[in-house]
């Protein structure tokens, strides 16, 4: 005799409507991060191979967990916008000559003009957002529930 599922258990079976898990968001974030930081780090080829390794076994790894099959894939987009961000917090003194003094010497240096390197950033995360909330909208309008983030 075999056993009828439980509303319950049907529900953990087909997938619920939840919010993916925040380390699901982070580990997109980082994988998205990498290749702008392969291509920042090109004079240094161990380092770019290094990070270049890395974004490649977090996309193609977290394509096989299931806990990270979901919506918050669209952070990827935000994580190409981070080392943008970066570069802005060192032109922040910018556009034009910034001089600097120190207890060991002084110069000066030019720096860029940040905001566009933070527009990109911001660009990137909207991007990343609008895309979360369509993918999970569009997923309750057809009655299709998401793969949850872990089965409790």
């Amino acid at each position: 005799m075999t056993k009828v599922a439980e509303p319950a258990d049907r529900q953990r079976e087909v997938g619920e409507l939840r919010r993916p898990a925040w380390w699901a968001l982070l580990h997109w974030t980082v994988a998205g991060c990498m290749p702008m930081m392969t291509f920042l780090a090109a004079r240094r080829p161990l380092v770019a191979a290094a990070f270049a390794l890395t974004g490649l076994v977090m996309v193609v790894g977290g394509s096989f967990v299931r806990a990270l099959e979901n919506r918050s894939a669209w952070f990827l987009v935000a994580g190409t916008g981070l080392p943008w961000l970066y570069l802005a917090w060192w032109q922040r003194g910018g556009p034009g000559t910034v001089c600097e003094t120190t207890t060991y010497g002084s110069g000066c240096h030019t720096v860029g003009d940040p905001r566009p390197m933070i527009a990109t950033f911001l660009g990137a995360v909207a991007i990343s957002v609008a895309g979360y909330l369509w993918s999970g909208r569009r997923a309750r309008r057809r009655g299709r529930p998401q793969p949850q983030a872990a089965i409790t």
